[in-house]
């Protein structure tokens, strides 16, 4: 088959300079694959059951048009699930597992019911995060090791499960729980391995051959693990595999945080440094590689993921700006094969995608996620760019009528002349490959060209939505091949609606 040649012209303004570079698609094979609900996100163990209403009207319809275009998992965890305790039966009170004066919540079944409820009318697949420290110590700093004989104590665990099965519609029942918060400073690799193995024959007692029994995710190690503790994530992948049967995990899940912490992120630079933005990479490949090593059949998800942890850095990471990270690790993880990621997160600090304290309006990544779920598909397409300065990642569109999507991030002040270049495939196009339709444009841009605004605009249209909380539309702007302007630091995407891509015809 033919390679098609797109020219796209990144026009940046106020430059003087003008660079060339080439991306490169290679339509011939898909390079790797995502789950359908790949773009995901997650609700704070400790926000959910005490800030926000989960009946709430708009909270509903903002999620159910994330869901739209496709399906998402909704994890529901982070520290606090190792502090909670599961009130689940009338009479049988289960008080705070530690002593006076540490967190705790308690789980009743009225907010696990809503929690339920929520997931199922907004298409939402539930992953729980369970409480792995019942019968421990709780964390402290520094964190301190756990006793290696110390076993976990799933006698909590067991009641909220038991009442699920038995007071539950299977339609409603989690997608999959998850053990443990990042305890890998806490517990060793085999012994939160050992603690899966105990949940996975509860499971199993609890709800039986059911098609729908809940699966596990797990371990959810700390974020440095992609780049320091690679050994402790192949001792819990080792004792995973030493248990008779297919691995017990359906997925591998860690968390990253690959522009640090609120505390060190003082300006935007990162967002524009291809060597900061690569950090990604480095703990994906790292990650992926560790786990196919030892489980090759168990997936790998990023399961807790955000520029910045501690919140993230208002200003920064809940502006426009935070597109270049959210968008360039969206496409990068997709090029891994990692299944699914899962931002931090819905609602809560300067990393939520709705902000709280302006009625739950949208932030600017809510939209970058809406036009990737629309365009970008399950196949990855193996994609590279000669510029460090232009980032670019290609899916085949979900319709998988051989058309080919590909996000662009310019990162670079100067004017780039990109050509987009495909191999095996061609266009056919009735009107010839010039057709007004052929090239579909999506250019994100903050307004005014403020990369620190809380806007964003699409083809220069202000995206917002409307009173009776809808999404506005998301239309392409069609434009000639050869002449696609696009502003400095901007990024969006390109449909390439004729490429009749042979991997995205199947």
């Amino acid at each position: 088959m033919a390679a098609i040649a797109v020219i796209v012209l990144l026009a940046l303004a106020s430059c003087a300079g003008r660079a060339a570079t080439v991306v490169s698609v290679d339509g011939s094979h898909p390079h790797a694959h995502v789950d359908r609900e790949y773009v995901s996100f997650n609700i704070d163990a400790s926000l959910y059951h005490s800030t926000t209403d989960l009946s709430d009207p708009k909270l509903i319809a903002l999620a159910s048009a994330w869901t739209a275009d496709a399906p998402s998992y909704l994890r529901v965890g982070g520290t606090m699930e190792d502090y909670a305790a599961y009130n689940m039966t009338a009479g049988q009170s289960q008080p705070c597992p530690f002593a006076k004066g540490v967190r705790c919540y308690i789980l009743n079944p009225s907010l696990w019911t809503g929690l339920l409820n929520f997931a199922n009318k907004t298409n939402l697949s539930l992953v729980f995060g369970l409480n792995d420290l019942f019968g421990r110590k709780p964390k402290g700093k520094p964190e301190v090791p756990e006793p290696a004989g110390l076993a976990w104590n799933a006698s909590n665990t067991e009641s909220l499960l038991r009442w699920t099965a038995a007071n539950t519609d299977p339609a409603r029942w989690p997608f999959a729980f998850e053990l443990g918060n990042e305890l890998n400073e806490m517990l060793s690799g085999s012994r939160q391995a050992e603690d899966v193995r105990v949940l996975s024959e509860l499971l199993a007692d609890v709800f039986g051959t059911h098609p729908r029994r809940p699966r596990i995710v797990a371990p959810d190690p700390h974020s440095s693990t992609p780049f320091a503790h690679l050994d402790w994530v192949a001792d819990f992948c080792t004792r995973i595999k030493s248990f008779p049967g297919p691995p017990i995990i359906h997925a591998f899940t860690y968390h990253m945080y690959s522009l640090g912490s609120a505390i060190s992120l003082h300006d935007t630079a990162p967002f524009f440094d291809p060597e900061a933005l690569d950090k990604s990479a480095t703990g994906a490949s790292a990650i992926s590689t560790t786990v196919a090593n030892v489980v090759p059949d168990v997936d790998v998800w990023a399961g807790e993921t955000a520029a910045a942890n501690g919140g993230g850095a208002c200003g920064i990471t809940n502006r426009y700006v935070d597109g270049f990270w959210y968008l360039d690790q969206l496409g990068t993880l997709a090029s891994y094969g990692q299944r699914a990621f899962c931002r931090q997160s819905l609602f809560g600090s300067c990393y939520g995608l709705l902000d709280v304290s302006n009625g739950l309006a949208p932030r600017p990544d809510f939209f970058v996620a809406l036009v990737f779920k629309r365009l970008m598909g399950q196949h990855v397409l193996k994609t590279t760019s000669a510029s460090r300065n232009v980032r670019a990642y290609a899916h085949c569109h979900p319709a998988n009528n051989g058309s080919v999507s590909v996000a662009l991030l310019n990162l670079a002040n100067t004017i780039t002349s990109t050509t987009i270049s495909i191999k095996d495939g061609t266009v056919t196009s009735g009107k010839g490959s010039n057709s007004d339709n052929d090239v579909l444009l999506y250019l994100l841009t903050a307004p005014n060209g403020n990369v620190t605004s809380n806007g964003i605009e699409l083809n220069g249209v202000a995206l917002a939505f409307d009173s009776q909380h809808r999404a506005p539309p998301l239309h392409g702007k069609p434009v000639p091949q050869g002449a696609l302007n696009i502003p400095a630091r901007s990024f969006g995407f390109v449909h390439l609606t004729e490429a009749a891509v042979k991997a995205c015809s199947q």
